[in-house]
């Protein structure tokens, strides 16, 4: 599920998303990301997820594991972010 809310002094786009069951080896997640552009060069970026990974994990493991999913994440949205404004690069302005 994807929004635009415009009520406060700045868009922010929201995206939703939970868990397909039988998708994956896992028990539950959701999440939202939400961007808020705060200038023509930067925005806020909230990344929120919950995993249920189902059975019993340590937590130090939980932790482990959210770090290194959390490096993936941002190292994503980074090459998808790059390729988008390479693409707008590419056109001209007609």
């Amino acid at each position: 599920e994807d929004t635009k809310d415009s009520s406060d002094a700045m868009t922010t786009y929201r995206s939703r998303w939970t868990y397909v069951p039988g998708s994956g080896n896992i028990e539950d997640t959701f999440g939202t990301f939400e961007i808020a552009p705060l200038s023509a060069e930067e925005s806020l970026v909230r990344y929120t997820v919950y995993t249920d990974p189902g059975g019993y994990l340590p937590m130090w493991a939980r932790n482990v594991g959210a770090r290194i999913s959390l490096r993936k994440v941002i190292a994503a949205v980074a090459q998808r972010a790059r390729a988008r404004e390479e693409q707008h690069a590419a056109v001209p302005n007609e």
